[in-house]
C-alpha cells in the first residue's frame, strides 16, 4: 500500500467517524514506532481530538526530548510507556527514561507501564530491577506486558533495514514470559496482558 500525504484535517475527518463510534469506551491512540517523531502532526491531530471531547493515548518509549513531552502533554490524556530502559547493544537508558517519568508524574500525567517481552533482553534480572525500581520510585503500580510480536521481521524487511536478529524459539518466549510474570506478580504489581 502506498503512502499517502494529507493534511490533519483531513486525517480527522476519515478517522472521526470511527472515533465517534468508541466514544463511550475508547478514542484515538497515536502509536508507532515513536508516534511522536512526527511532532506538529501529532500534535495538531490530538488538538483536534480534544477539541472535540474524545479520549487521547499515545505510545512512546520515553526516549525523545522532555521539551517534546512537555509541548504535547496537555493534549494527552494516557501515556503508554515503553519502558526499554536498554536497547541493541546494551545502550542504557535509564536515567533519560527516568526524567521524563519524573517530569510527566510531576504533570499529574496518566500513565501505563509496558514492558515487551523480547527473551534474553528484558528478562534479565538487572533489567527487571530496574523496571521494578522506576515504577517503586513514581508510585506506579500497574504494568502491561506486551507479548513476543512474531512478525517483528516484517517492519525491518519493510524499512529495508538488515535484521540482526534471530527469532527466539517459542520455548524461549515461553520461558521470558513466564519469568517476567513472575517477577512483577512476586513485587505485587497488578499485570495487565496486552493480547
Amino acid at each position: 500500500m502506498p503512502t499517502i500525504t494529507t493534511s490533519i484535517s483531513n486525517l480527522y475527518h476519515q478517522i472521526e467517524p470511527y472515533i465517534h463510534i468508541v466514544r463511550k469506551n475508547g478514542g484515538i491512540t497515536l502509536s508507532g514506532g515513536e508516534a511522536l517523531l512526527q511532532f506538529e502532526a501529532a500534535k495538531e491531530l490530538l488538538i483536534e481530538c480534544i477539541k472535540h471531547d474524545y479520549h487521547t493515548a499515545v505510545e512512546t518509549s520515553g526516549l525523545l526530548p522532555i521539551s517534546l513531552y512537555s509541548q504535547i502533554q496537555p493534549f494527552v490524556k494516557l501515556w503508554l510507556f515503553g519502558i526499554r530502559v536498554t536497547t541493541g547493544n546494551n545502550v542504557s537508558h535509564f536515567a533519560h527514561i527516568d526524567k521524563v517519568l519524573h517530569y510527566l508524574i510531576q504533570e499529574k500525567a496518566t500513565i501505563l507501564p509496558r514492558i515487551p517481552m523480547v527473551p534474553g533482553v528484558f528478562d534479565k534480572d538487572e533489567i527487571l530491577i530496574q523496571i521494578k525500581e522506576l515504577l517503586n520510585k513514581y508510585s506506579i503500580d500497574t504494568v502491561c506486558l506486551l507479548p513476543w510480536n512474531k512478525d517483528f521481521n516484517h517492519y525491518y524487511e519493510k524499512a529495508d533495514i538488515p535484521l540482526e536478529i534471530d527469532a527466539p524459539a517459542q520455548i524461549e518466549v515461553e520461558v521470558c514470559e513466564n519469568k517476567i510474570i513472575t517477577f512483577f506478580k512476586n513485587n505485587n504489581f497488578r499485570l495487565y496482558e496486552n493480547r
